[in-house]
């Protein structure tokens, strides 16, 4: 897990430090109960469930076996009877013992505590795997994930604040209400205590994190004093262990605790010493040591130790009796833990001269590389969470910085290849720079983000029969916008059925060619408020064309289609768009003012009401009409254009005839009404030779409303097509709960 990878991690550093013993005993835990065998020793004392241990013994043999127990003590003999059953359960795999230590891989049996608290284990050792093997040796092991300190570690004599955190996976604090936290250079008691000397006031964060306050018992006397930070289910005496995270104690701190390796270029170093250790010093000297501990006494001669790096005299410097300024010299080693040695003075040969005053840790970091921002685009209001991927990046609070297109980040540190962060508001903008900046230096991202516009509008739902609806638009970045509605270039903000696609096609969804998703309507008429919030008109009683451009002009025509009697599903063979939702379906096989609901694919549609016969190749026309009304038209004559039954209020209006067959006149139009002779004139001659026809007459409608539904209202900053790949500064806002428009009666 990435939490136990953590912890494993930081012990390395304190391992690098020459403090593996003092680590090893101090998180050793209280254990059960042990049998009369010989005790061995196991580490790492906090195992992650499934991970592998080392067992030490002196008596272990070639044929040597190894269970683990939840009893109070070992069975004197092999338990044979345990194996894939009840506790106790055979290690999984073990290695030959070798200078007498054997390692092993838990079972998977042998896990931690509900939400990941640690849990003690016995580890049983034999003679071999038979019921007759002696036991050999008992020990423990604790199954849990270790919880993490930030930073790892402090100055003597506390009063800092550090951060446990359990992790993803380890939610230690769980049901627990006011958790206890212990500091021990020894072992971390496997209950609270009712006297325990080192007690730091903690403050829960969350499920997996808290705050405490390092307490003024935790002193180093120069060097560094490794504790446990132990943490209970509470302060009672009978609260139980949960976790523990490893955490060092020096009399002196670095500021900053990180550098680039290989450099002179690093930034200075302040050390600060929690006692005025400088006092009377006219020189202090320093030197920076990997793989082992400092020496007592300074070593300038050329016999020093390889791993030592001495800071010239004039780059370490008294600024008081607490603090010096250090310049970190050229280091060999990348991401490694160096001991920082403090001296009273910079003369010495290892065994006569200037004497050790203080220690600390220094980690050395390679320059961070930077590969993506995920997700790559985001409200442009901010808030929400990214992360930011790449190589080298510290993760100790604080450690990092970063801004996205000019803006500061809150940054939290995950592992050495990414960090999460969130993103504050910014005025909309696409293709913005990532820079990224630690101790190690500075890295940049190009065409690492965009801030995408995201809108609310109020009110979010109005009818079609309005002639205009007047809008109020959240957002960002609105006095900045050239709002351009009389163009497609610059700013608008679209009512779209579905998601804005500006990609220029040859034919879109609505049979035009232009944008592959263009708008049905524009919010028009955009005054900006202040940088954030706008007002606007639309115009739902009337909708666009289909490339999106301009008002639809609607006009009648007759097609062909199949139906189904009973089923308002029909398919029309001359095909059908979406630009004709709400468009009357006018024949004698349907009923009076069935309007198109819905367009699929071309060819099938939704019509309000179903036909009354199944029909192949029926005739109908499709009239974009606001209201209808049966008459008879009189006096017809096979290809005449003259009738009778109309009235001036008709003129240019729709006529269709609803009871012939699909050879006759299926629909025309009333070009003028006689005011003397009541004769009207038709624009098409009539083919049926009747005298007498029943008609429908519809009015015509000057535009055609924007259909009722559900759409989204949206920013984008060039309504051209194909603008989002030719305008380097192109972008539009998110779609969210809080962009849906609905177009709907009150």
């Amino acid at each position: 897990m990435p939490e136990f990878s953590g912890a494993k991690k930081n012990k390395r550093k304190l391992r690098s430090a020459g403090l593996v013993a003092g680590l090893a005993t101090a998180a050793v835990l209280v254990a059960p109960q042990l049998a009369l065998a010989g005790a061995g020793t196991v580490t790492p004392s906090l195992v992650a469930p499934g991970g592998t241990a080392k067992l030490a013994d002196s008596a272990l043999t070639a044929t040597t076996t190894i269970v683990l127990a939840t009893a109070a003590s070992c069975p004197n003999t092999y338990p044979t009877a345990g194996a894939n059953g009840a506790s106790p359960w055979p290690a999984t795999t073990q290695g030959a013992p070798s200078g007498g230590a054997i390692t092993f891989t838990l079972p998977s049996a042998v896990v931690a505590g509900t939400g990941g608290v640690i849990r003690s284990y016995l580890v049983c050792a034999y003679a071999g795997s038979t019921s007759t093997s002696a036991q050999l040796s008992t020990s423990t092991v604790n199954v849990g994930v270790a919880a993490t300190a930030s930073p790892i570690f402090g100055p003597s004599g506390g009063g800092n604040t550090v951060t446990v955190t359990g992790g993803a996976n380890n939610t230690i604090f769980t049901g627990v209400t006011a958790p206890g936290a212990l500091l021990s250079t020894t072992a971390c008691p496997s209950a609270y205590g009712s006297t325990p000397a080192l007690a730091a006031p903690v403050t829960r964060i969350s499920d997996n994190s808290a705050s405490l306050t390092v307490p003024t018992g935790a002193t180093s006397s120069g060097g560094m004093t490794p504790y446990n930070i132990c943490l209970y289910g509470g302060t009672t005496a009978t609260s139980a262990l949960l976790s523990l995270a490893t955490y060092t104690v020096s009399v002196a701190v670095p500021s900053p605790a990180s550098g680039p390796a290989g450099t002179a270029s690093a930034p200075g170093i302040l050390v600060t010493a929690s006692s005025p250790i400088f006092t009377g010093l006219s020189s202090v000297g320093a030197s920076f040591s990997l793989g082992g501990s400092c020496g007592a006494v300074y070593n300038a001669v050329s016999t020093a130790p390889a791993s030592q790096t001495n800071v010239p005299a004039t780059a370490a410097r008294r600024m008081s009796n607490t603090r010096i300024a250090v310049t970190p010299p050229s280091l060999a080693t990348n991401d490694s833990t160096y001991q920082l040695c403090v001296y009273n003075g910079n003369t010495g040969d290892g065994t006569t001269g200037a004497a050790l005053i203080a220690s600390t840790l220094y980690s050395t970091t390679t320059v961070q590389t930077l590969s993506a921002v995920t997700p790559s685009a985001g409200p442009a209001a901010g808030g929400n969470q990214v992360t930011v991927t790449g190589t080298g990046f510290p993760t100790t609070a604080g450690s990092i910085t970063a801004t996205l297109g000019g803006v500061p980040l809150t940054v939290t540190p995950v592992s050495r290849t990414a960090f999460t962060a969130i993103v504050p508001g910014r005025a909309p903008g696409g293709n913005v720079a990532l820079v990224v900046t630690t101790t190690a230096g500075q890295a940049t991202l190009q065409s690492a983000y965009s801030f995408l516009a995201s809108v609310t509008s109020s009110p979010n739902t109005a009818p079609n029969t309005a002639a205009t609806v007047d809008v109020v638009i959240d957002g960002s970045g609105f006095q900045s916008a050239t709002w351009n509605s009389g163009s497609l270039g610059g700013a608008h903000l679209y009512l779209v059925e579905g998601t804005y696609n500006g990609a220029g096609v040859g034919t879109n969804k609505y049979g035009a060619q232009g944008r592959a998703n263009p708008p049905v309507q524009e919010c028009t008429a955009v005054l900006p408020l202040s940088d954030t919030q706008a007002v606007c008109s639309l115009q739902l009683n009337r909708r666009f064309n289909g490339a999106g451009t301009g008002v639809l002009s609607p006009a009648a025509r007759t097609t062909q289609l199949t139906t189904t009697s009973g089923s308002r599903v029909v398919n029309f063979l001359n095909g059908v768009s979406r630009l004709d939702i709400g468009t009357s379906v006018v024949s004698s096989w349907v009923p009076p003012n069935t309007v198109i609901v819905d367009v699929w694919n071309g060819t099938t549609a939704l019509l309000s009401a179903a036909p009354t016969i199944n029909g192949v190749d029926m005739y109908a026309t499709l009239v974009p009409a606001s209201s209808s009304r049966s008459t008879t038209l009189t006096g017809l004559t096979s290809g005449s254009t003259s009738a009778t039954g109309l009235t001036s209020a008709d003129v240019g209006a729709t006529v269709v005839f609803t009871d012939y067959s699909s050879s006759s006149t299926v629909s025309t139009t009333v070009d003028s009404v006689s005011a003397s002779t009541g004769v009207a004139t038709l624009h098409d001659p009539v083919t049926i030779t009747e005298t007498t026809a029943t008609v429908q007459v519809y009015q015509p409608l000057t535009y055609l409303p924007v259909p009722n539904g559900v759409y989204q209202m949206t920013y984008v900053s060039n309504g051209r097509a194909d603008a989002s790949g030719s305008d380097q500064d192109y972008n539009q806002s998110v779609l969210s709960s809080s962009s849906v428009f609905t177009v709907a009666p009150f």
